[in-house]
């Protein structure tokens, strides 16, 4: 009896073995695989950091500076012309870049001079006639700089900062005069700089820098200026350490 009922439970489970295989067999539960996507940083720039010096060569001019007479008392007596300063100038430079990401960031200074000038001739009758010169000794600058990477090795860049200028002032007339006046002003501006190679680069450059009107005391009275603004633009060379 015992060995009939073996049988019996044997067969089941067969049958049951045989059904299952028909049927395609026992399926394993299929996982989905988790997919990572990489946190990818913002590529650095690295051509564009560290030292660097360099110079450059443009052209300077200024909007009008107009010029007024007065009496040793202050009573305006009228204009005789307007300075407007033009002329070749050049620059040496050098500053530091940092950079986060892509932005690029760092002081510099630089040092212009040149041969920017003007002359003023005025035939009268009021005040009188006067005749003059004005004439830019040097200008220096300290600036802040932000630019970015737009590719490996094209920067552009804008700057914003202090200003300081010499002026030689000659007058000539009912009213004497011959002075040097410095002045201190702002300057802003935009540029671009391109890599040639890991070390030499070539950049381009917009300044403008504005300062203030003067007081200028002369013999027998004095005389006024406007506000001077000066605007360069230059090319130059930059080499970074």
């Amino acid at each position: 009896m015992k060995m009939n009922r073996y049988f019996a439970a044997t067969a089941m489970v067969a049958l049951v073995a045989a059904n299952t295989a028909s049927a395609g067999g026992l399926t394993a539960e299929v996982v989905e695989p988790v997919v990572v996507v990489p946190v990818v940083a913002p590529a650095a720039a690295t051509r564009f950091t560290g030292a660097y010096v360099g110079a450059s060569l443009g052209y300077t001019f200024s909007e009008d500076d107009r010029v007024g007479v007065h009496t040793p008392a202050g009573t305006f007596l009228g204009d005789i012309g307007e300075f407007e300063l033009a002329g070749p100038s050049a620059a040496i430079f050098g500053g530091y870049r940092w950079n986060s990401g892509k932005w690029v960031f760092g002081p510099e200074v630089s040092v212009r001079f040149g041969d920017v000038s003007d002359d003023i001739s005025y035939a009268g009758p009021i005040p009188a006639a006067s005749t003059g010169t004005k004439e830019l000794n040097w200008e220096a600058a300290l600036r802040a700089t932000l630019g970015y990477e737009v590719t490996p090795t094209t920067l552009v860049y804008g700057f914003l900062g202090y200003s300081a200028v010499e002026y030689d002032y000659v007058l000539n007339g009912a009213i004497t005069l011959d002075e040097t006046v410095s002045q201190n002003g702002l300057t802003a501006g935009l540029g671009v700089e391109h890599a040639l190679n890991d070390t030499w680069a070539v950049r381009g450059l917009y300044v403008y820098n504005d300062y203030d009107r003067e007081n200028l005391t002369g013999s027998g009275g004095r005389y006024t200026t406007d506000t001077t603004q000066l605007h360069t633009v230059n090319v130059g060379l930059v080499y970074s350490f």
